[in-house]
């Protein structure tokens, strides 16, 4: 299956697109609409809100999976973590993002095929901003993110995250005032 090529297939489809981009749940389920169609028939299972303990994965940063995508054997397993900040807490959101990358990273470990993150805003502060170090250059100035990931604000649970690969954040227009971004791990 060519997870990349269909998401790039919705998104191009959101730039003019009469879909309202509302809050992350909404776009959850539009990109449901929009894949079950052309997976089921193929053969796959799809879910949406999946608890990763369902295919004997655990210990990894977080548990639940935003859309996957399967064989019913389980020959082929595929994750879509998706983000959706609209005007919220910028340092934290970048943080989570950094989270689901750890987390796909953890699921190709365990034997996924492919694991996909998309970012979809109309918040610039996370393309633009005068501060650009740690994660803000990341996010901001497309340097490099790999490595140990601290969060740049205190919070409960995960002070820091691991990035086994090198991601560059690239964002690309969507419609106006929007951007988005697509991580493939």
């Amino acid at each position: 299956m060519d997870l990349n090529g269909l998401l790039n297939e919705f998104i191009a489809e959101l730039g003019p697109s009469a879909i309202d981009i509302y809050n992350e749940p909404g776009l959850q389920h539009e990109l449901a609409l929009f894949l079950r169609p052309r997976v089921v028939p193929e053969g796959y299972r799809f879910e949406l809100e999946r608890n990763s303990s369902h295919f004997q994965v655990q210990g990894l940063p977080k548990s639940e999976m935003d859309i996957v995508i399967y064989r019913p054997d389980r020959s082929e397993m595929h994750c879509i973590e998706l983000k959706v900040p609209l005007q919220v807490a910028v340092p934290e959101r970048m943080f989570q993002f950094c989270i689901d990358l750890a987390f796909l990273e953890g699921l190709r470990r365990k034997g996924f095929a492919s694991g996909m993150a998309p970012m979809i805003t109309n918040d610039s502060n996370f393309w633009q901003g005068t501060r650009t170090e740690a994660l803000y250059g990341a996010f901001r100035c497309a340097e490099p993110c790999t490595g140990r990931v601290p969060a740049l604000v205190r919070r409960k649970g995960l002070q820091e995250v691991e990035l086994a690969s090198r991601y560059r954040f690239t964002w690309n227009p969507l419609r106006d005032g929007w951007r988005y971004l697509l991580a493939t791990v």
